[in-house]
């Protein structure tokens, strides 16, 4: 009888805030993913769901001291994490404040190389954010696996 133990995913999403001349980006929350026997879609001898996606306000970034337009741009660097897994972020809603918001609130995957995620003028607090997770597979080594997603404040 095949046994699956856990398979721990740490998806690092706490970063120190970035300084943009005035403007600030700060980020808080993280995502711990533990996918385990429990998740196989039809019990012993099946696979696991396409993916796996985190609460809708996993994460909340505020930019803050921002009197002109900016854009967020996104990018991963991988500590430990397997070739054919697939990270993606979106935006899920506006936060609060004066400012305003664009794109972003569809999935973007997240590489290593930085793209822009949305763009927005003026401050906001708190724009929640989710995370999306796919092609995981039994087949992945059981291990603890590892992400820090970067968030890139640039003044327009």
């Amino acid at each position: 009888m095949r046994r699956i133990r856990f398979i721990a995913i740490a998806i690092s999403l706490f970063l120190p805030v970035f300084w943009s001349f005035s403007q600030t980006i700060s980020i808080s929350g993280s995502w711990a993913l533990t996918i385990s026997a429990l998740d196989l879609v039809h019990g012993p001898g099946s696979g696991l769901p396409n993916s796996f996606e985190s609460a809708s306000d996993q994460v909340l970034i505020t930019i803050s001291k921002a009197n002109k337009d900016w854009r967020v741009d996104v990018s991963r660097s991988d500590l430990y994490w397997p070739n054919e897994w697939r990270l993606d972020v979106r935006r899920t809603g506006t936060g609060q404040g004066p400012g305003t918001l664009s794109g972003g609130t569809d999935y973007s995957e997240i590489t290593g190389v930085a793209h822009e995620f949305f763009r927005g003028r003026k401050q906001k607090s708190w724009i929640p954010m989710q995370f999306r997770l796919r092609g995981t597979s039994i087949a992945t080594p059981v291990s603890t696996y590892q992400t820090t997603v970067v968030y890139t404040l640039i003044e327009m």
